[in-house]
C-alpha cells in the first residue's frame, strides 16, 4: 500500500481543554514514536491525514502507518468521555477476525502513553463489514458471476471511521457500514438509482445484514480521475431529477438550515476568533421563499461521483438519495469548488452556469441554497489536515455571507 498523502508539517490545534491530547493525536512524530514503542519497533511513521472531531467529546484520526516498510492504515481515537483501556467480547471478537490480514501484530491496541485507542486496518469495532469472512464472501459473489481476479482480498477505496468504509476488489465495490439504518437507506437506494430509465449507475449485487455490507458492480470502462464536463453533468442531474420515485426521504429547507446551524456551532469552536462572523451569518439564515417541489436528488453530489465511460457520465454513491428541491444538488456540486482560496466565487459562479447549461435552466432557490451549502463544508480544511485550516475556513465564511440574500 502507497501512502495517498505525503506529510503535511505541523498544523494548529483547537484549543480544547477537555481533550488535551488532541495535540499529540495530530503531531505525526509523536504518534509514531508511541507506536513504535508500543509495538517493539524502530521503523514506524506515521502521516495524519483526516479528523473527525467533537469539540469536548472526542476526536478520530484516520492515518497512513508505515510498519517496518510496508504501508498500511490506523484509526486513531481520544474520547473525553470514555475509558477506551479495557477490553470486551465484541473487541476481541474483531481483533480475532481482522488477525490474519492485519500488519500490527496486535489489530486493537490501547496506548497508555498518549490515551489513545488505536485499531489497525481491517480491525475496526464499529464496521463489522471490513472482517467479513473473505473466503466465504469469494464463494457466493462468483456464484453470483462476479470476476474477483487473483486477488486474496480487497482494497481499500475510502475510509470514513465514524460512518463507512469503500473497497474493491476484482469487478466489485464493497461498502461497509456503521450504523444499521444508513445500511439499510443505502442498501435500498442502490436498488432504486440502479432501475432509473437513462441514467447510467452500478447494479446492486448483494447485501450480508449481519455485516452491513453491501456489493455492487463497477461501470464498465469508468474513470473517475476524468470526469465529464459540468454541462454533462447537468443534463446527468436533469435526467435523475425528472425520474418517477416516491419512496425516498424528504430533504426540506429546514434540513439545510439546521446542518448549517449545527455547522456554525462546531466552528465556535474550532475558529473562536470569527465569532462576530459567526454571528452575522446566524442571523441572516432564514427559512427563504417559497419552496419549488421536491424532485428525486442525489443528495451529495459532487464531481467525484460522476465518472466517465465509453457509455457516457455514470453516478454513483446514492446513500444520501433524497426527495429535495432541484436546487439543493446543484449547490452541493458548486459549494464542492469552495476550498478557501481566492478565486472560489469565480469558480463557483462558473460551476452553477455549467450545470444550469447541460440541465435546461437555472432551478429556483439557487441564491437560498448555495450559501448554506458553503457553510456546511467549511469545516473540511480542518478535517482534511490543511497546514491553513484557520485561514481557509474564514474565507469560506466569507464567501457564504457574501451570498447570503
Amino acid at each position: 500500500m502507497t501512502p495517498p498523502f505525503a506529510s503535511r508539517g505541523a498544523i494548529p490545534i483547537p484549543h480544547d481543554p477537555a481533550l488535551e491530547g488532541l495535540a499529540a493525536l495530530l503531531d505525526g512524530e509523536q504518534l509514531s514514536k508511541a507506536m513504535a514503542s508500543a509495538l517493539g519497533l524502530t521503523d514506524v511513521v506515521v502521516r495524519p491525514r483526516y479528523v473527525r472531531y467533537k469539540p469536548g467529546n472526542k476526536a478520530i484520526v484516520l492515518s497512513d502507518v508505515r510498519l517496518s516498510g510496508a504501508w498500511t492504515t490506523a484509526v486513531v481515537t481520544l474520547a473525553a468521555l470514555k475509558d477506551m483501556s479495557g477490553g470486551g467480547r465484541r473487541r476481541r471478537a474483531i481483533a480475532d477476525r481482522a488477525r490474519s490480514r492485519c500488519l500490527a501484530p496486535e489489530p486493537i491496541q490501547y496506548l497508555e502513553e498518549l490515551k489513545v485507542l488505536v485499531e489497525w486496518y481491517p480491525a475496526n469495532r464499529s464496521i463489522p463489514g471490513l472482517v467479513a469472512d473473505l473466503s466465504a464472501l469469494r464463494d457466493d459473489l462468483e456464484r453470483r458471476g462476479i470476476v474477483l481476479g487473483e486477488a486474496e482480498q480487497p482494497a481499500l477505496v475510502s475510509y470514513k471511521p465514524e460512518r463507512r468504509a469503500v473497497l474493491k476488489w476484482g469487478g466489485a465495490y464493497l461498502k461497509a457500514y456503521v450504523d444499521p439504518t444508513d445500511f439499510q437507506t443505502a442498501a435500498s437506494a442502490l436498488g432504486t438509482s440502479a432501475g432509473i430509465p437513462g441514467l447510467l449507475t452500478p447494479r446492486p449485487i448483494a447485501r450480508y445484514g449481519a455485516d452491513r455490507l453491501t456489493v455492487q458492480t463497477e461501470l464498465p470502462g469508468s474513470s473517475p480521475s476524468a470526469p465529464p464536463p459540468c454541462s454533462e453533468i447537468g443534463h446527468l442531474l436533469a435526467t435523475l431529477h425528472a425520474s418517477h420515485i416516491g419512496d425516498l426521504p424528504p430533504f426540506r429547507r429546514s434540513d439545510h438550515v439546521e446542518g448549517a446551524r449545527k455547522t456554525l456551532e462546531h466552528l465556535r469552536a474550532l475558529v473562536p476568533e470569527r465569532q462576530s462572523t459567526l454571528d452575522r451569518i446566524e442571523s441572516r439564515i432564514a427559512p427563504g421563499s417559497r419552496p419549488e417541489s421536491l424532485v428525486p436528488s442525489h443528495g451529495d453530489f459532487h464531481e467525484r461521483q460522476v465518472t466517465a465511460t465509453p457509455a457516457g457520465p455514470g453516478l454513483v454513491d446514492f446513500d444520501h438519495m433524497c426527495l429535495a428541491e432541484p436546487a439543493y444538488d446543484l449547490c452541493t456540486f458548486a459549494a464542492h469548488r469552495v476550498r478557501g482560496d481566492p478565486e472560489d466565487l469565480q469558480k463557483t459562479r462558473a460551476a452553477i452556469d455549467d450545470l444550469s447549461l447541460g440541465y435546461g435552466a437555472t432551478p429556483a432557490g439557487i441564491d437560498w441554497y448555495l450559501p448554506l451549502a458553503i457553510i456546511r463544508r467549511t469545516p473540511f480544511p480542518f478535517r482534511f489536515l490543511d497546514p491553513d485550516w484557520p485561514a481557509r475556513i474564514a474565507r469560506m465564511l466569507d464567501v457564504a455571507e457574501s451570498l447570503l440574500v
